[in-house]
């Protein structure tokens, strides 16, 4: 059964007061309400991966659910470093992975809403992506000097004598 983090403490965490956030002059939450509710998320994501039965289809890691579950997995992954971060008071660390949570978020989105043709795109652009990182190191790498004493095709050549 899942439990929450445990850096997550009920009556608060250390190295955090038990403010107020406000927004436009209205409380919005209190930091151990929004403790509490990250743990809860937590708890349920973690069921959800433990009861579901991930497919096994002909697309293999390109199919659509299984890309899901992988958000899932790697949604509470940055939920538990960012509570962990939260725990450590390394607050710009947590608030990076607690972004990383929210652009999990706009995947799933995608996801839901075009399924696998949003995983065609995203294939299509990671292999694009992939082309052109490796031509521009293919060009700089022949924009450098040849060390002496090292052949055009980058083989030490021996000498002889």
């Amino acid at each position: 059964m899942a439990r929450p983090h445990p850096g997550y403490r009920q009556n608060g965490n250390a190295g955090l007061k038990n403010v107020i956030t406000n927004f436009g002059g209205r409380r919005v939450a209190r930091v151990d309400e929004w403790l509490s509710l990250a743990n809860r998320i937590l708890v349920f994501a973690q069921r959800l991966l433990d009861t579901a039965e991930v497919p096994v289809t002909p697309q293999g890691a390109r199919d659509a659910r299984v890309i899901a579950f992988a958000l899932v997995a790697r949604t509470i992954s940055n939920l538990k470093g960012a509570l962990g971060m939260i725990e450590a008071g390394q607050i710009i660390e947590a608030r990076t992975l607690a972004r990383c949570c929210w652009e999990n978020l706009f995947w799933a989105a995608a996801l839901t809403k075009k399924g696998d043709k949003f995983v065609r795109q995203v294939v299509s652009d990671d292999a694009f992506s992939r082309v052109k990182r490796g031509r521009r190191l293919m060009n700089w790498s022949n924009e450098q000097e040849t060390p002496q004493g090292w052949g055009r095709a980058g083989c030490l050549h021996r000498r002889t004598g």
